[in-house]
């Protein structure tokens, strides 16, 4: 695989994390899932794990393919830069990083015996996966490697958000009242 494949690919995995993570906020936020039903209680689940699933991908796993100190070439400049503009600190990138990782070992991978899952906040995540995203865009040998991508990951946030709601809300509507 050439490395502007890799990228596409990683290109890819944000777009899946962004949109997923788009529906399952606009599920949380649309519909009553305890009333709502088991279809929409899991289809709205599956929509965060997923979301957890890519994120893993490009921020836990360092050995991964996909993994961001995979693709940039300097690593500290990287992650000085993520770190300045989305003005956070390594303790904030560490507590989210373990949040993830933990929902994901815990719950989605393997069952522990926890008794509660706490699904992790993506506010950090999502700002991460934008700028990646972004930065993607230095690495590509041409324009051409990220055609048909979107320009703007909050811009694909928002829009997904969207289409998600009319959607839930459309099916919401389309239930029996009792």
């Amino acid at each position: 695989m050439t490395k502007d494949q890799r990228i596409r690919r990683v290109a890819l995995l944000c777009c899946h994390f962004t949109r997923n993570l788009a529906y399952f906020r606009a599920g949380r936020k649309e519909l009553l899932l305890k009333k709502e039903g088991d279809f929409w209680i899991t289809v709205v689940g599956n929509f965060i794990d997923v979301s957890v699933l890519e994120w893993s991908k490009l921020f836990v796993y360092h050995s991964d393919k996909h993994h961001w100190k995979q693709i940039v070439s300097d690593k500290k400049e990287f992650r000085s830069r993520l770190v300045k503009t989305l003005g956070i600190t390594n303790a904030d990138w560490s507590k989210s990083w373990h949040e993830i990782k933990d929902y994901r070992d815990k719950f989605l991978a393997h069952l522990d015996s926890e008794f509660t899952m706490d699904i992790p906040d993506m506010t950090l995540p999502q700002r991460m996966v934008e700028f990646y995203f972004d930065d993607l865009r230095t690495y590509c040998s041409s324009n051409s490697v990220l055609d048909g991508m979107p320009r703007d990951m909050s811009q694909y946030y928002t829009d997904c958000h969207n289409e998600a709601l009319v959607v839930y809300k459309h099916n919401k509507a389309l239930q029996p009242t009792t």
